[in-house]
């Protein structure tokens, strides 16, 4: 949390966590901040790669801005317990949403998790595809929604979408 403090981060703010090679890394940042309060996020399309090769401009040394206060404040919309899950699933009130690949989702391939398939009464929605899912499709606004993936990386994308979906134009599809 120093490391918000220190560059200026202040609670208005929004911040583009840089990607290199892979979109992953930069998504996890912003999944960080958002389980420690810090909402305002998004990912910079194509990386500091993309911004160079564009002729955009790029400054060497370091920058400052004034210290800020960054309260952090444990985000409990951004989890959901084991237990929670299974006590939620079937209660009516409450959608699961697996941002897997299709083919991990029917349990056709497994290449991460224990077992193939997933979570009875879930309904898929890769990452992949959630921009286009999500204009075509609604989720019900009087339900609780439960993304999840195998590490929070892909389920944090439709999580953001369907958080704000007027920004759906700015996350990286990978």
């Amino acid at each position: 949390l120093s490391l918000l403090r220190a560059p200026g981060t202040a609670p208005g703010d929004t911040l583009v966590p840089v990607r290199g090679v892979a979109a992953r890394s930069a998504t996890l940042r912003g999944m960080g901040l958002s389980r420690v309060g810090h909402a305002k996020w998004g990912i910079l399309d194509g990386g500091f790669a993309k911004w160079t090769a564009e002729g955009r401009p790029v400054r060497s040394g370091r920058e400052s801005r004034p210290l800020a206060v960054f309260r952090a404040a444990f985000n409990r919309q951004m989890h959901a317990t084991l237990d929670e899950v299974a006590r939620r699933r079937t209660d009516g009130r409450t959608r699961l949403v697996d941002a897997r690949a299709p083919e991990r989702f029917e349990g056709r391939t497994e290449t991460i998790d224990k077992a193939a398939g997933h979570i009875p009464g879930a309904l898929n929605v890769p990452h992949t595809e959630a921009e286009r899912w999500l204009r075509t499709q609604a989720l019900p606004r009087d339900r609780d929604v439960v993304v999840y993936c195998e590490t929070g990386r892909r389920s944090t994308i439709v999580q953001q979408m369907l958080v704000d979906p007027e920004g759906l134009n700015d996350w990286v599809m990978e």
